[in-house]
C-alpha cells in the first residue's frame, strides 16, 4: 500500500471513530432531592355523617435531623446504580423549610419551576437529571385485605390511626376494634435539567393497616406498634416503593 492510500485510510479511519464517539450521549449525572420527611402526620380518624369534609384530626411530629429524607436519598442512589451501572449520583438533603410547603408549585404543565437556591446546587453539581421526592396528597386508601377504607386525605409520610373499625390479626387470627397504618403518600418525579421538562412522574400511596390487637393491651391502635417499630415500617415502604418506582422511571431515559 503507497504512503498516500495509507495516510487516506488512516484518515478514514479517525474519522470513522471521531464520528461515533461524537455520536455517544453524555455522560448523565443524576442529582436525587427528598423533600416528605421534616413531619410525621398522625392522622386521627373521626366519624362524620353526612359530609365529605375532611374532620380527622392530624398531629404534626417534627422530625429531627430529616431522617427519612436522608435514608430516601440513599434508597433512590442504590435503585439508580442497580438500574444503570457506573451513574454517577450525587445527593441532596435541603432543609430549607419553605421546600417541604405547597409541594405542587415546582412542576407545572410538566415544566420544573424549581427554587433559585435549589436550582443552583445542581448546576453547580452539573447535573443532567434531577430524581426529587416530593409529598403527594390522595384520598385515604388504607389496604385492608382486599379491600381500602378511609377518610380524608393523607399526604408524606406518618400514620392513620382508626379506633372503630375492627380488624383481625394476621397470625393469631384475634380481632380487635381499631387498627394503625403506617402510610407513604408521594410522588417520584424525574426532570431532564437542561430542558427543565418533567420526563415522567410516579404518585405512590401504600398504607397497610395493623390491628390494635397487636398492641399489649389488645385495645389501643397506637400501640399496635412499637416506635421502633413504627420507624421500621416506614423505612421498609420507602424502600420497597424506591425499588419499584425508580427502574420504571430510568427506562424512560
Amino acid at each position: 500500500m503507497s504512503s498516500q492510500m495509507t495516510r487516506s485510510f488512516f484518515l478514514a479511519c479517525f474519522f470513522a471513530v471521531s464520528l461515533e464517539v461524537s455520536a455517544q450521549p453524555a455522560a448523565r449525572v443524576f442529582a436525587v432531592v427528598s423533600l416528605i420527611g421534616d413531619n410525621l402526620d398522625v392522622v386521627t380518624h373521626q366519624p362524620a355523617t353526612g359530609t365529605v369534609a375532611d374532620r380527622n384530626v392530624h398531629d404534626l411530629i417534627p422530625v429531627k435531623d430529616l431522617a427519612f429524607d436522608k435514608f430516601a436519598i440513599l434508597a433512590v442512589e442504590d435503585a439508580v446504580k442497580l438500574s444503570q451501572p457506573g451513574a454517577q449520583v450525587k445527593l441532596f438533603a435541603p432543609t430549607a423549610p419553605e421546600l417541604f410547603r405547597e409541594q405542587e408549585r415546582f412542576f407545572v404543565d410538566r415544566k420544573a419551576a424549581l427554587p433559585a437556591d435549589l436550582l443552583a446546587g445542581l448546576q453547580k453539581a452539573a447535573a443532567t437529571h434531577l430524581l426529587m421526592i416530593t409529598k403527594f396528597r390522595a384520598p385515604t386508601q388504607i389496604a385492608i385485605v382486599n379491600q381500602k377504607f378511609g377518610s380524608g386525605t393523607l399526604e408524606g409520610i406518618g400514620f392513620y390511626v382508626d379506633e372503630w373499625k375492627s380488624l383481625r390479626r394476621s397470625d393469631t387470627r384475634q380481632t380487635a376494634k381499631g387498627f394503625m397504618a403506617p402510610y407513604v403518600y408521594v410522588k417520584y418525579s424525574l426532570v431532564d435539567l437542561a430542558a427543565m421538562a418533567v420526563i415522567d412522574a410516579v404518585p405512590v400511596t401504600v398504607s397497610p393497616a395493623v390491628s390494635a390487637a397487636r398492641s399489649e393491651d389488645g385495645i389501643d391502635p397506637w400501640q399496635a406498634l412499637s416506635a421502633e417499630q413504627k420507624s421500621a415500617a416506614l423505612r421498609r415502604l420507602i424502600t420497597q416503593e424506591t425499588t419499584r418506582v425508580v427502574p420504571m422511571l430510568m427506562g424512560k431515559l
